[in-house]
């Protein structure tokens, strides 16, 4: 994890690093793939954290990652 809440991932297969934003990640679950599954729910955004207007934009999202 690093500053302003990224998430950074490596993929020695493809010699690449992805870096991803999760907007208050929550609940995460490991699939039978093996895969691991995160969602952003964005709980921030709703009317109790903005003077009771919702602030959430769609596409809502689950992010999944391989270990």
């Amino acid at each position: 994890m690093g500053a302003q809440d990224t998430l950074s991932l490596s993929n020695i297969n493809e010699s690449a690093v992805y870096r991803m934003r999760l907007v208050w990640p929550g609940t995460f679950s490991q699939g039978p793939d093996g895969g691991i599954y995160v969602t952003a729910s964005h709980i921030n955004d709703s009317p109790q954290y903005n003077m009771g207007r919702s602030t959430r934009t769609m596409p809502y999202a689950v992010f999944e990652f391989k270990p």
